[in-house]
């Protein structure tokens, strides 16, 4: 832990070094993060831009040496009223109050202009405007100014064809004749590029009435239709490849469907009849906003073999899977540093295990699991900051094992013994991510420190445990362990090569980043073998050293790791190399 602590104390460490503007590549960063950390509150800068331009232009018949003036009172007038302020009144006030009693130029009064319509852009509204009123005295002591708010005339996508409307309506807010307010126009932005295929820029532009905007959506478009092809040599043992296929805008309505599967490379190389040790999986998904909702339906099968060594013969088992998810997320808060969500989902989990291909009726598992949470982006100390919290219980309903009481007598007894696994348990999962990058000229270094964790009360099945050892949360190792409770932490740093990037040979460098990573977990069980209280704790670590290679076809990650702590818990090698390939075209 004292590592991990003097790792992170880097961030800190080195956040006064001077930070420059630089592009994160594709894939460097899920799209919606990369878009929200490098876009969000750009708008919001030239607007206000704008605005102090108009102040100045609306003034500058004025003298620049004029006299000064004792300012009594300021009165700021709103040519419409809102349902309630825009801005809260008290910061308005405060604003005001702090010039009046004051001699005063007409320097000084645009000044005021300018900090009254920054209040109004940190809130999002960044076409309402405020200005002196025109063709008055101030030499009587009374400054009179103006509010007007910036409305909304109407929302254009592309052409505006039938789809052009069907995808406005889908992304945007119901936002026609209301207040402009940058967030909501940035979450239907969001809505349209959620799609790897669509790149969808606004621009404002006056209306036909005073006071309006009309928001103009241009989209840069690709082919909706993208192939996926991936190869992991990441455990030992564990060569597997993965096809996949989506398509964007199936229905017009910025939705996205998409289907993959998942095999052993060792089972390419048998006969079908072959039922050595091996796993599968498809899974397939769709998804739609709708506002400032989203909606995600999915379907997930996995199938594991595997052989079980006994003294006279071998026997073979088969467990698979299947779980159905309805998950669905409402945008609560947004403004150019933060976005907030409120998640719910439903998932119903099935679980079958065969031995020589006969079901074992009493391993049957039945679950169906309901989830709530929120989660959320925010960009601090020129970084980014992800995160999230959930809640999960199982619950009755789809025909989910309940937990039965163990004794049928007339009294009141618990619901199962303590150490059996539930079907009606609780727990909470978190997780939180920090990603910085540092520019200096042509070349810089980027940070990365993620923290993820599971606490209950209950003893839980495996498909609720918590694990690490895989290769997102612990490098080297060949298999992984769980436990009921546990967490998982990683802290990378990677180099951005020095690079000119007006030429190929420096485009191609500056998508290399060779990195260092460490990685440090810990899990447990709430029960022991015996039942009692507190299981043992499985501590796992590694450092690794790699390159990754971001291209916009081709992604490529391979280096070398040392497994640190708990090389015994799962007999891992000394040091093992690892390669992860994914094309996209």
């Amino acid at each position: 832990m004292k590592k991990l602590l003097v790792l992170a104390g880097l961030i800190l460490a080195i956040n006064n070094v001077s930070f420059s503007k630089g592009n994160i590549l594709k894939n460097e960063l899920p799209k919606s993060e990369k878009e929200f950390f490098e876009n969000g509150g750009q708008s919001d800068e030239n607007e206000n831009e704008n605005l102090n331009e108009n102040v100045n232009a609306n003034n500058q018949n004025e003298n620049g040496e004029a006299p000064k003036f004792l300012i009594r009172h300021i009165y700021l007038r709103n040519t419409t009223k809102s349902e309630k302020p825009l801005v809260n009144p008290k910061k308005i006030k405060n604003i005001i109050q702090s010039y009046e009693n004051k001699e005063l130029d007409i320097s000084d009064l645009r000044e005021l202009v300018k900090k009254l319509n920054e209040e109004y852009v940190k809130k999002g509204y960044v076409t309402t405007k405020i200005f002196l009123e025109p063709n008055q005295n101030i030499s009587d002591g009374i400054v009179k100014l103006v509010a007007l708010e910036g409305k909304i005339e109407d929302i254009v996508v592309d052409e505006d064809t039938v789809k052009d409307r069907r995808k406005e309506f889908f992304a945007f807010t119901n936002e026609k004749n209301k207040v402009l307010n940058i967030s909501h126009i940035d979450n239907g932005i969001d809505n349209l590029n959620r799609v790897e295929s669509v790149n969808a820029k606004l621009n404002i532009v006056p209306g036909e009435k005073q006071g309006y905007s009309r928001v103009i959506v241009e989209t840069e478009k690709k082919k909706p239709i993208r192939f996926n092809l991936g190869y992991d040599d990441t455990q030992k043992d564990k060569q597997r490849y993965r096809i996949g296929l989506e398509y964007d805008n199936l229905f017009g309505m910025n939705d996205n469907i998409y289907a993959s599967y998942k095999g052993d490379i060792d089972k390419l190389r048998k006969s079908k009849k072959d039922n050595d040790d091996y796993a599968k999986s498809y899974s397939f998904g769709y998804s739609f906003p709708f506002k400032s909702w989203s909606f995600r339906f999915s379907y997930d099968n996995s199938e594991d073999n595997n052989t079980i060594i006994g003294n006279t013969s071998n026997y073979k088992m088969r467990e698979k899977s299947k779980q159905y998810g309805v998950n669905t997320s409402k945008l609560m808060y947004r403004n150019a540093d933060t976005k907030i969500y409120l998640n719910f989902g439903l998932d119903v989990k099935r679980n079958r295990t065969y031995l020589e291909g006969q079901r074992l009726n009493t391993q049957d598992r039945n679950m169906t699991v309901a989830n709530v949470g929120i989660s959320g982006l925010n960009k601090l100390f020129n970084g980014l900051t992800s995160y999230g919290l959930t809640y999960s219980q199982g619950v009755n309903g789809f025909k989910a094992n309940r937990d039965k009481p163990y004794n049928a007598g007339t009294f009141l007894t618990p619901s199962r013994y303590a150490d059996e696994n539930k079907y009606e348990f609780k727990k909470v999962n978190l997780y939180t991510s920090y990603y910085k990058p540092f520019y200096f000229k042509n070349q810089g270094i980027t940070t990365r420190f993620s923290v993820n964790g599971q606490y209950t009360n209950d003893a839980l099945f495996s498909t609720e445990k918590f694990s690490i050892g895989s290769f997102d949360t612990a490098k080297g190792f060949p298999a992984s362990v769980s436990g009921d409770i546990g967490f998982n932490t990683k802290f990378e740093v990677s180099y951005i090569l020095p690079a000119e990037r007006d030429s190929k040979i420096g485009e191609f460098l500056y998508k290399i980043r060779p990195y260092v990573e460490y990685d440090y977990g810990k899990v447990r069980n709430n029960y022991d073998e015996h039942g009692n209280k507190n299981g043992r704790i499985a501590t796992l670590s590694s450092y690794a050293a790699g390159v990754r290679y971001y291209g916009e076809i081709l992604t490529l990650d391979f280096g070398i790791a040392k497994p640190d702590k708990g090389k015994g818990e799962v007999n891992a090698d000394k040091s093992r190399g690892y390669i992860s390939v994914g094309a996209s075209f």
